[in-house]
Parts: structure tokens; sequence; C-alpha cells
């Protein structure tokens, strides 16, 4: 399976000082290193997004394609569109798409205040990214404003206290902060998750409206 953990790095910006490896391909081999699955737990995480067969997610800062690709296979009726600063990342993307003979899987490079979220998604799935967002309240409103009415917000951000994985805490966003943050964008009914995964919350919000 391609992806891997952290889409950690890929918002992050050439020179960036908390950029934590020298080139794209060695930032894929950590995302994609063998122990992320055993905290990150993609499959819990995908199965506790509750999507239909024939939803399209849009996954911003899709990194190695950790998530994006692993939703594609669960979901050969819906559509992921993986979305990335990195041009060399959504490569990785395509070729390991073109390996396990994905056709449902699209890349879109983003810039560093665009996430280039379009009116499809059904869910947008911002995970281990958000905390390298410049201006996160612009940035969230881009995504909100282009999302239809009824879609749905997933985030994926580290706890705070000591933890074996994540950035450091100077970069973690307060569980106070995030919500507020989320909240004041206009999203709605955050539901709230820190069981599920042992050093991150995963919280799902709404675009309110009709479908």
């Amino acid at each position: 399976m391609g992806g891997g953990p952290g889409h950690m790095g890929h918002m992050h910006h050439h020179g960036d000082k908390h950029r934590p490896f020298g080139s794209v391909m060695q930032y894929i081999s950590h995302l994609d290193r063998k122990d992320r699955d055993s905290w990150q737990k993609p499959e819990a995480v995908i199965t506790k997004l509750a999507l239909t067969p024939n939803s399209v997610v849009a996954d911003v800062g899709a990194g190695s394609g950790y998530f994006a690709l692993r939703i594609a296979q669960r979901y050969p009726k819906g559509r992921v569109i993986a979305i990335d600063l990195e041009t060399k990342m959504l490569a990785h993307i395509q070729e390991r798409a073109k390996a396990l003979k994905l056709t449902n899987i699209t890349t879109v490079q983003a810039t560093a205040s665009d996430p280039k979220v379009d009116s499809k998604p059904d869910l947008v799935l911002v995970a281990d990214v958000l905390h390298h967002v410049p201006n996160q309240p612009a940035w969230l409103a881009k995504i909100f404003q282009a999302m239809k009415p009824g879609a749905r917000l997933a985030i994926i951000e580290f706890k705070e206290g000591k933890l074996p994985q994540g950035p450091p805490a100077h970069l973690k966003i307060p569980r106070g902060k995030l919500l507020k943050l989320l909240t004041s964008t206009g999203f709605t009914k955050p539901l709230v998750d820190d069981k599920l995964l042992p050093y991150q919350l995963l919280v799902v919000l709404q675009k309110p409206g009709k479908k």
C-alpha cells in the first residue's frame, strides 16, 4: 500500500524550518515507514469516516498518498482527489495508483495559501496537515467556501502533551483552539474522537445545509 505516515510534510514549503527531510523521496519513506500503521490506524480511520460506496473524497496534503490510496482501494466506485503542494508527491501517488491499477484517483497541485478544493467532495480529509498551514483561518475559509452544503470535513491533528509521534509542542494546535478555529469558519456539528487514535484527535464536522 502506498502512502505513509504523516501527511506531515506535504504542506511544507521549501526552506520551511521544520521540514524534517532533505528530499521528497526521504520524506516519502518516512511517511510510509513500517511502524506508522500501528498508531495511524488508517483502516480504522477510513471505517470511522463512514463513506458511501460512491463518495468523492478530497485528501488535502495527501503527501505520499497514505490515506488517498487506501480510500481509493476500499471504494472502487468512489473517487479520490489527492491534493498536495509537492509535484514529486503527486507523481509518486500517480505511480503507486498505476501499480495498484487504481483508476479512481486524480491529483491536484495546491499552493501554500490555496488548498485547491472544489465543490465535488462529499468529504474533505485534512490529516496531519493543518498545523503546517501558515494562515489557518484563510485556508479553512477557502475549503469551506468551495464545499457543497452537507459535505463533511475530517481533521486529524496531534494531541497535546509529550508523545512519541508528531510535531514539536509549539506547532501543535490545542484542542480548544482547533475547535474554535473550525466552528468559527462556519463548520457545524463537530464530533471529536480522541479514543480511536493514540496520539491524534479525529474531528469530523459538516458544512451546514442540505446536500
